[in-house]
């Protein structure tokens, strides 16, 4: 069986996202699952969950395997996304398991699972982008405030517009500098409730009435809004401590964030799902506080109204 290719050959094969050959900080993997199926829509998925095709596929699995056998299918894996699976057109992009011969005395198959999470799917994703949607595939520095295509071509909001028009979503990579501020804005707790964060930054920082949270209509105003916001909340820990406070110990179920997006006040709305499954000192100290002294990287899939659903979360 040929060896898979190791990490440092899968960072080279990824290019400018090397970063994704790491462990993220933050993933949501109910998300990232069901963006995976409507983006690769694997026909095959494992004999012992819910069988799509009660076929057996028996192949030597490798990197120059061809997937076929009762499958009915006889694709040759492409060598651009060799070390991630079979990779397959039409009826089956992706094989979720997979028989190999069994190389003993007697004639048996022994039947294997691929190693499958969130992580992996999330790669997939990238590289399905890369080869068949390189256009919709957005990378922004922050604060810095432009978006740009693979090929380094400005996508404005004109362009942005008529890419989600159709399906799928761009694809945008984040990647935030240091002392790049993260403000928490809303938090929903796992068991109910909602705490406004943005409040404790209103009332903290500014007298009775000087800020009001605008409408989101009014676009300078808001700039203004969290231009001022900018200027007063220079620390990055008492942002944490407001996420701390507001959780109170419970476990959160999605909690928004501003990003400063530009130097001239703009912002990236920011949306994660941790469904109670992280620790709120995730978000608290490693996004918010450690992610403004060292900065941090974002994978997610961009939404109209500058807004981005967090697939994943990288330390630098």
């Amino acid at each position: 069986m040929t060896k898979n290719p190791g990490s440092k050959e899968r960072s080279d094969q990824l290019g400018r996202l090397w970063w994704l050959v790491d462990a993220p900080l933050f993933s949501d993997d109910k998300l990232i699952d069901k963006f995976h199926d409507a983006l690769v829509w694997p026909d095959l998925c494992d004999e012992e969950s819910q069988s799509v095709r009660k076929k057996s596929i028996e192949s030597n699995f490798s990197a120059d395997a061809v997937v076929g056998g009762n499958a009915e299918v006889d694709i040759p894996l492409p060598s651009f996304l060799k070390w991630l699976g079979p990779k397959l057109d039409a009826e089956a992009k992706l094989s979720t398991a997979y028989a190999r011969d069994k190389f003993f005395e007697e004639a048996d198959t022994l039947v294997g699972k691929v190693v499958e999470n969130s992580e992996r799917k999330l790669i997939e994703i990238a590289a399905t982008y890369m080869s068949d949607f390189a256009d919709r595939m957005l990378f922004v520095d922050a604060p810095g405030g432009v978006f740009k295509n693979f090929r380094g071509d400005v996508c404005d909001n004109d362009v942005i517009s008529k890419m989600l028009e159709t399906a799928p979503r761009p694809l945008v990579f984040i990647d935030a500098k240091r002392d790049s501020q993260i403000l928490p804005t809303m938090i929903e707790m796992e068991d109910g409730g909602f705490r406004p964060a943005y409040k404790r930054f209103e009332s903290e920082l500014f007298g009775r009435g000087e800020i009001v949270f605008p409408s989101d209509e009014n676009k300078e105003k808001t700039k203004e809004y969290w231009e001022k916001l900018k200027q007063k909340s220079n620390s990055s820990r008492f942002a944490m401590e407001v996420v701390e406070d507001c959780c109170d110990g419970g476990r959160i179920g999605w909690i928004d964030f501003r990003m400063m997006f530009s130097n001239e006040g703009s912002t990236l709305h920011l949306h994660a799902s941790p469904a109670g499954r992280y620790h709120t000192g995730t978000f608290a100290y490693n996004f918010v506080h450690r992610g403004f002294k060292f900065g941090c990287r974002i994978i997610g899939t961009l939404k109209a109204g500058n807004s981005v659903n967090i697939l994943g979360i990288y330390d630098k």
